[in-house]
């Protein structure tokens, strides 16, 4: 049940049958994108620009967050901005938390104990 047309829409555009499908594929698809900015933060943390792991590491978020914003839109070329507009509402605050928990975790794993 979606609670506006716009709801209704970006719902039937992305063939979501229920709330818990659509959890699950949420969680999958978090998961995958985690793993992969963890990954690409470990392996080019000194081809980053700055110094800061959680910049390099919002960096590498919102660069997984672009890439997915234009893959949902060549999706629905008719509908782009809309869901442009949605996709990118939702996601930017769990992109930035994606971020800013990774480049925590780097930090914290990669500090150094000083005598």
């Amino acid at each position: 049940m979606a609670v506006s047309p716009i709801a209704a829409a970006y719902k039937a555009a992305f063939s979501f049958s229920s709330l818990p499908a659509a959890l699950v594929a949420a969680l999958a698809g978090g998961m995958v994108i985690a793993f992969s900015v963890s990954f690409f933060l470990f392996r080019f943390f000194g081809r980053l620009p700055g110094k800061n792991p959680f910049f390099k590491a919002l960096i590498l978020s919102f660069s997984a967050m672009v890439m997915i914003e234009v893959l949902s839109a060549l999706g629905d070329p008719a509908h782009a901005s809309v869901y442009l507009l949605l996709d990118t509402a939702m996601n930017a605050p769990r992109f930035l938390a994606l971020g800013l928990v990774i480049g925590y975790f780097f930090e914290k794993q990669n500090r150094k104990v000083q005598l």
